[in-house]
């Protein structure tokens, strides 16, 4: 929607998101210190040795034909969403596996999900939910619209979670004509989404996968970590982007 070619997207949020794992690695390392001196098998995780298999000569030549379709997207004029469509219809033809296999395998209530989402934060829209916290996002291109995007994004994703909170948010940033406010909301309600379970679809999907692994993740424990991790991701997100922003790198 903001017209941010793939390149100039991952050139500008790259140092954003490897930041961002070196403080979760890093704070997580610190939080489960006590916990990952145990050896796995005296907590009852201990595995079947993993066994490596050989990445498949045309799976791996799809990947890279995909990688390099997403960053000649912009140049090409091509949409980025018609590029992986392209690379899964490729999948279907080259793999050995029949079509309905494949389709089995895709995780159908997960995207009935997103489709009930998305028609609810539509309904959201036009009644103006969220228009107490949207209206309180600085448009103008610099350090405050920076830091208003990032604060907003850390509340109104707990509310609402990341991606709707984006769709929400995006006639407001279409008004303002600014990549550096788009990219903002990119990684600040990215970023913003890891505070509680809900913040974010992703962390849904984790804890259910854990559960059925017969693996718990209570809220508050999940807390204990995320507060500490989306605090200082979001910080350093601000501060890298304002960075860029001082040098001129993106308006």
């Amino acid at each position: 929607m903001s017209g941010i070619d793939f390149a100039r997207f991952f050139l500008v949020l790259g140092p954003v998101a490897l930041t961002a794992c070196v403080i979760v690695i890093a704070a997580v390392g610190l939080l489960f210190r006590r916990q990952m001196r145990t050896p796995l098998d005296r907590v009852g995780l201990a595995a079947e040795p993993a066994r490596p298999e050989g990445v498949p000569l045309r799976g791996a030549a799809i990947v890279a034909l995909l990688v390099a379709g997403l960053f000649a997207s912009g140049p090409l004029g091509l949409d980025v969403s018609l590029v992986a469509l392209l690379a899964g219809a490729l999948v279907l033809i080259v793999s050995p596996a029949r079509p309905g296999e494949l389709l089995r395998m895709v995780d159908w209530v997960l995207l009935f999900f997103f489709a009930g989402l998305f028609v609810v934060i539509g309904g959201a829209r036009q009644a103006g939910v969220l228009d107490i916290f949207l209206e309180r996002i600085d448009l103008s291109a610099g350090m405050a619209g920076i830091v208003s995007i990032h604060l907003v994004s850390v509340v109104a994703s707990q509310l609402v979670s990341n991606v709707p909170l984006t769709l929400l948010a995006v006639p407001l940033l279409e008004r303002a004509g600014s990549d550096l406010l788009w990219l903002s909301l990119a990684a600040g309600a990215t970023l913003a989404g890891n505070l509680t379970v809900i913040g974010a679809v992703a962390n849904i999907i984790v804890v259910e996968g854990a559960s059925k692994e017969g693996v718990a993740v209570p809220w508050g424990q999940f807390f204990r970590v995320s507060v500490v991790v989306t605090a200082l991701t979001v910080a350093a997100s601000m501060a890298l982007l304002a960075a860029q922003w001082q040098l001129g790198w993106v308006r």
